[in-house]
């Protein structure tokens, strides 16, 4: 049975028809027939849902894809033939940014602490209030607790 279509009586005539064609070519063929009938479609669906595993085993976007990618190596840049890729124009290179956190010279220490679920959420609203990340909130409050401290 179709599920989900909509309920109509234009719908419903045509599978009513569907259904008496397909009970009347059922009812030409001998009980061999229909067993081998219904075998020829297990088998074909049975092939076909194999057909799907393995076209979602090579898809990068479904998990079993990412879980097979990570079973292969990774390519050594030594053996990427960059002979097809154009040199870079002094115009392009110009125009390049530099990708991720700028040099400063005063990079900061990565840590993890626990912090109370409350506690989070209060300084994450204060931090959006002031349009800055909490993470820098959390280091002035810190910077200036430590600066009264001393």
């Amino acid at each position: 049975m179709i599920r989900n279509q909509p309920k109509n009586k234009h719908y419903s005539a045509i599978r009513e028809q569907l259904r008496r064609e397909d009970a009347a070519e059922l009812a030409k063929l001998t009980p061999a027939q229909r067993l081998q009938a219904a075998l020829d479609l297990s088998d074909f669906c049975l092939m076909l849902a194999a057909r799907v595993r393995e076209a979602d085993a090579q898809r990068s976007f479904t998990a079993r894809g990412r879980r097979h990618g990570k079973n292969e190596k990774p390519m050594p840049d030594s053996r990427i033939d960059f002979s097809d890729i154009p040199e870079s124009t002094a115009a392009e290179l110009k125009r390049a940014r530099r990708v991720g956190r700028p040099r400063t010279g005063q990079a900061k220490q990565l840590i993890a602490i626990r912090i109370s679920p409350r506690l989070l959420a209060q300084i994450r609203r204060r931090a959006a209030e002031m349009s800055m990340p909490y993470q820098t909130l959390i280091h002035e409050l810190l910077e200036k607790a430590a600066a009264r401290a001393a």
